[in-house]
């Protein structure tokens, strides 16, 4: 199969191409209603649809409920290459994340098997956005069924919302009683089982302010992408 190769454009039709891309920025507005986050799910694990879709939808109720929209994208990656950065995706822009749910070969490598962790964030350079949550999923599973009589899809969502959480609100949001609170202990496990963990005042006001933050990088970098290839002069 052949492509056909693109016709030069003039410096005019170029430098309309352009302004005529501005005016379709409010996609990534800061005054967009609601701010709304891309969110890259890589089934590594393998996870049934039925679970992924009941996890996921838990999620946007979750984040639903602090006025940020996630627009989610199912993407395909035959490895995990968390040695590439914090993107999962090398082309992310501020206004995209990513999460990765690892099964247990590859969640072994990366974690003790001891450890009771459930998931994690790659510290990234100060004041610098994240991108990349993982979750181990082999460990979600075994602790929904032998730690905590849990439904799997619903500790699964509550687990992706944590460590989305991470990526917006940064390393430091942690606080009993919410769903950033770190490590869970018997309370917050009996508000997750009840679906009944939220996040609260403060950390629904900064998730909106980050979410807007990120567009607005985001509308700035894209603009920066086009400016640079108008034709100096025009």
């Amino acid at each position: 199969m052949e492509v056909a190769a693109a016709r030069p454009q003039s410096a005019d039709m170029t430098q309309s191409a352009f302004w005529l891309f501005l005016t379709m920025l409010p996609a990534f507005a800061h005054d967009a209603e609601p701010p709304t986050v891309t969110v890259h799910l890589y089934n590594l694990a393998g996870v049934p649809d039925g679970i992924l879709n009941q996890a996921t939808g838990i999620v946007h109720h979750l984040y639903a409920g602090t006025g940020v929209e996630l627009k989610w994208v199912r993407q395909t990656a035959s490895v995990a290459r968390p040695g590439e950065g914090n993107a999962f995706r090398p082309r992310a822009t501020p206004a995209e994340v990513s999460v990765r749910l690892l099964p247990k070969e590859l969640s072994d490598g990366l974690v003790r098997s001891g450890s009771a962790k459930l998931g994690f964030v790659y510290p990234g350079e100060k004041n610098a956005y994240r991108y990349l949550a993982t979750v181990l999923y082999d460990r979600v599973e075994r602790a929904a069924r032998e730690l905590y009589d849990i439904p799997l899809p619903l500790l699964l969502g509550y687990i992706m919302a944590h460590e989305l959480g991470h990526l917006l609100l940064g390393p430091d949001a942690h606080a009993r009683g919410t769903i950033m609170a770190c490590p869970w202990d018997t309370g917050e496990f009996r508000f997750v089982k009840r679906d009944q963990l939220r996040f609260d005042q403060k950390q629904r006001a900064e998730l909106r302010s980050q979410v807007s933050g990120r567009l607005e990088a985001a509308a700035r970098r894209v603009t920066a992408d086009v400016a640079a290839r108008v034709p100096a002069g025009n």
